[in-house]
């Protein structure tokens, strides 16, 4: 089941295509097709996702992700 727990502004998640969730079940990838940034989220035990980081620009056209 899943519960909203609050609705936050994304702050910058513009053009997202893809998202993937490693195996531990414990970080969210998300892929933004506008630049081709990576970012990183842990998610937290009430289901919220806190900001990890971001790694650089692979340039705009990226259609997948996959996390392991």
């Amino acid at each position: 089941t899943i519960n909203l727990i609050e609705s936050v502004a994304a702050g910058g998640l513009q053009g997202t295509t893809d998202l993937a969730i490693d195996a531990s079940n414990r970080y969210l990838y998300a892929l933004e097709n506008t630049g081709g940034a990576v970012r990183g989220f842990r998610i937290l035990p009430d289901g919220r996702l806190e900001l990890i980081g971001s790694v650089g620009s692979f340039g705009a056209g990226f259609t997948g992700l996959a996390a392991y």
